[in-house]
């Protein structure tokens, strides 16, 4: 199909340990099996997706700690040197540590520093997938921005759930159009009392914007943890697959339709 237009997929929440990182990884995958080019920025100063692809980047020699997104941000470094190749049709803007100082500098507009930074290179891909900082400030900011499309990936935690109206009230603040917010349940167990009726909930409060509910697959760590292949015919990738397909389905800022 013909591409109109690079989409941007911003995936955050204000809460650790419910999948972002995962999400990203397993929509990227997805994307690039269908040929789409990807490009994947780690706006995490936790940096999951740059440790999951550090063996690939020490391979091509590359110094992470002189070439990352705060170095962009700062100008200290253009963004089409700090871009690197770790898999076919996926690219990756890596993160750092000192990305953890951002949100406490003053910079002229600094809510807007990747919108002006990804003009040089977003015409080059399909798809630009940033992984956020689980906390609001001026890196959350700036991956709301530029986002075609926002997904909040939730667990069975209760917080994940009450943090949902904060992500919703930030994303109101810093952007001057609708952009609906899209839940992904995450680590879902079919069978437990409290998923079920945090799914329910979901459904009752949000029923357009829930995309997909992933199982809860001690493979899915593994695969990761481990940075073995995706196995395609897994019912946790495949639930994945479907959930992106709902994502990209919707018309937001009337977008086009894509059938994955």
């Amino acid at each position: 199909m013909d591409r109109k237009k690079t989409e941007i997929i911003t995936i955050a929440s204000i809460k650790g340990g419910v999948g972002k990182s995962t999400s990203v990884l397993f929509f990227s995958n997805i994307l690039s099996h269908e040929s789409y080019k990807v490009l994947l920025i780690d706006g995490d100063p936790q940096a999951s997706i740059t440790s999951y692809f550090l063996f690939k980047l020490q391979e091509q020699n590359i110094d992470i700690e002189r070439y990352n997104l705060y170095e962009i941000f700062k100008q200290r470094k253009y963004i089409e040197n700090c871009i690197f190749n770790v898999s076919n049709c996926i690219d990756v803007i890596p993160s750092s540590l000192e990305l953890s100082s951002f949100n406490s500098e003053s910079i002229p507009l600094q809510d807007n520093l990747l919108e002006k930074r990804l003009l040089a290179v977003k015409s080059k891909y399909d798809y630009i997938i940033i992984d956020t900082n689980p906390s609001l400030g001026h890196l959350l900011n700036n991956a709301l921005i530029v986002a075609d499309y926002l997904v909040i990936p939730i667990n069975s935690d209760l917080w994940a759930v009450e943090s949902i109206d904060l992500i919703i009230d930030a994303t109101k603040k810093v952007y001057s159009e609708d952009l609906l917010p899209n839940f992904l349940v995450t680590g879902a167990l079919e069978r437990q009392s409290i998923d079920k009726e945090i799914i329910s909930e979901l459904e009752t409060r949000y029923r357009e914007n829930l995309i997909g509910i992933i199982p809860k697959r001690d493979d899915i760590k593994k695969t990761v943890f481990y940075r073995k292949e995706f196995s395609l015919n897994n019912d946790y990738y495949q639930e994945y697959k479907k959930s992106l397909n709902n994502l990209l389905k919707k018309k937001q800022k009337q977008k086009r339709n894509v059938q994955l």
